[in-house]
């Protein structure tokens, strides 16, 4: 019987998928980033057990990267557009909406669908995730680089406008969302000029990063919502801010 979880339940039967994987672990998510827990339970897998991670965005940091190098039991395909979250071995298949990385567990409200190999729904499941595996591109994730689809390949950042000079009353500095380097103050463009070509990859407005633009704390932030609720308070008089 398929059993219905939200974001405790569903961070607990993924690290179980994963333990419990004797022949076949297959990771289905957009984005490929995986928080420590589950690359410690990666890490123990045996070599007999199929791993696959399939993922849609094109976004890695050499961390990763250089952790993905060094398992070579772990098999990663691109499939392009790809946006549904499902995690299944031989025995069960976890469908949720949430993604594989610590901030989704930590901050989001999620929900998922557990379900049981016993089950007709469970077969339905394979068999479609069985087409996106053999339908995706493998991808040999190297520290230098990580190879992609040619018409994937990261294309040069377009010319930023030249940015206004702040107004009276704004702050001094800011901070790019998703690795808080230091920027110049301007809500209409809160990433470094590295984090923006990554974010370009995919132009997902509502990808959440880390944090807020203006005051740099932890915070669900967004190209399209780059700064906190009290900073938008704050400074919504004198800083120009994206259209909602």
């Amino acid at each position: 019987m398929a059993e219905f979880y939200t974001t405790t339940g569903i961070s607990h039967h993924l690290e179980e998928i994963i333990k419990n994987a004797e022949e076949r672990l297959w990771l289905i998510s957009p984005y490929l980033k995986v928080n420590n827990r589950l690359k410690e339970l990666l890490e123990d897998k045996k070599p007999s057990v199929d791993v696959r991670v399939i993922y849609g965005k094109s976004e890695l940091q050499p961390e990763e990267m250089k952790w993905l190098e060094g398992l070579t039991q772990i098999k990663t395909s691109f499939r392009r557009n790809l946006h549904a979250k499902c995690y299944l071995n031989e025995d069960q298949a976890l469908l949720t909406s949430m993604n594989l990385y610590e901030f989704s567990e930590k901050n989001n409200d999620e929900m998922g669908v557990l379900v049981s190999r016993d089950e007709v729904l469970y077969r339905k499941i394979f068999e479609e995730s069985k087409r996106l595996v053999d339908n995706s591109e493998q991808i040999r994730v190297t520290v230098a680089r990580i190879e992609t689809p040619a018409d994937d390949r990261e294309k040069p950042a377009p010319k930023q406008a030249r940015r206004p000079k702040a107004k009276t009353g704004t702050p001094t500095s800011a901070f790019c969302i998703r690795c808080k380097d230091e920027l110049p103050v301007d809500p209409l463009r809160p990433y470094c000029s590295r984090c923006f070509r990554s974010w370009k990859r995919c132009e997902d407005r509502d990808y959440e990063e880390k944090h807020c633009h203006t005051c740099g704390k932890e915070h669900s932030a967004t190209i399209a919502k780059p700064v906190c609720l009290s900073c938008h308070r704050k400074y919504r008089r004198v800083l120009t801010f994206p259209a909602s």
